[in-house]
């Protein structure tokens, strides 16, 4: 079975794209199912400055972070994680 995304600390992952020594901004990262999605898909989640998870791939194929508010359902609108 697939993990659920948390809020657990140990469960993400810190990725700082910055090029160089350039420090930032930085991605705070989680591979699991959305606890809404029943297929039970694994997607990587990508957790947003307003503390919503979105999945990644349309959060960065979209090139504008409020689209993620006007998909309407599914995984890609944003979600929150189970509280363990």
């Amino acid at each position: 079975m697939l993990q659920t995304i948390t809020n657990d600390f140990r469960a993400v992952r810190l990725l700082n794209p910055g090029s160089g020594s350039a420090r930032g901004p930085f991605l705070v990262t989680q591979v699991g199912v959305a606890p809404n999605d029943d297929k039970a898909r694994k997607r990587m989640f990508v957790l947003r400055a307003d503390g919503k998870r979105v999945d990644f791939n349309c959060y960065a194929c979209q090139g504008r972070p409020e689209v993620m508010d006007e998909r309407d359902g599914g995984v890609a609108h944003g979600t929150e994680p189970s509280h363990r």
